[in-house]
């Protein structure tokens, strides 16, 4: 996942409650690597691009499929 794309989207998520922005920018890091190292997905969707509405047809796609 892009971590700058990841911190831009929280910013805008928590503007107005600046001491939850901290907590979820401190993390936002280490939360990224312990997912990755786990491997705990079944499927994942590159949530990078696209409207939320494409993603979200993206997710349901590769849960028909499996």
């Amino acid at each position: 996942m892009d971590l700058p794309l990841v911190r831009r989207r929280l910013r805008a998520r928590h503007a107005l409650d600046p001491k939850a922005l901290d907590r979820h920018l401190e993390r936002s890091g280490e939360s990224q690597s312990i997912l990755d190292g786990a491997g705990v997905e079944d499927y994942a969707v590159d949530g990078t691009h696209g409207t939320p509405e494409e993603v979200a047809a993206l997710v349901l796609k590769g849960w028909q499929t499996d």
